[in-house]
């Protein structure tokens, strides 16, 4: 599977918003889901918990509503 805008005319294509559905439908079927991405306000809505990995080790874990009170987390870990 295939989700960038370079697809050639026999591969599958999905978007990444359909991925994001398919991704929140399966949460709410408590389908448990291993996702490791940047979209971290995308993230916030879909996770029930959350860790942070700094060079194979994990710093900081918790909940969505804990990372989004923890803004030195998001300043320290998370900003590119």
């Amino acid at each position: 599977m295939r989700t960038d805008s370079t697809v050639s005319s026999n591969a599958c294509f999905i978007s990444g918003s359909e991925i994001w559905k398919c991704l929140t439908r399966r949460n709410a079927e408590g389908q448990a889901i291993l996702l490791v991405d940047k979209h971290l306000e995308a993230l916030m809505k879909l996770a029930d918990r959350h860790a942070i990995i700094e060079k194979g080790q994990v710093v900081w874990t918790g909940t969505s509503a804990a990372l989004a009170a923890e803004a030195t987390i998001a300043q320290r870990y998370l900003q590119v």
